[in-house]
């Protein structure tokens, strides 16, 4: 239960802060969501929501960098 409530609050957490970069925070937020799911594997209870958390804002970050040396 615990382990949900975490999954959600990442998800929460990616999500807004993909609107306040102006991109889309459900687009992001279920990246997100299926970026834990499968991260679910690892056999390890709460490191594998915090490793896909911190995959989905590295590549937030990269999506970030990539748009702004375009323009």
């Amino acid at each position: 239960m615990f382990s949900l409530i975490i999954l959600i609050s990442a998800v929460v957490i990616i999500a807004k802060a993909a609107e306040m970069e102006g991109h889309s925070g459900l687009a992001w937020g279920s990246i997100t969501l299926v970026i834990c799911i499968c991260s679910s594997t690892i056999p390890l209870p709460f490191l594998n929501i915090v490793i896909g958390f911190i995959i989905s804002f590295i590549a937030l970050f990269v999506t970030k960098v990539i748009t702004n040396n375009n323009n």
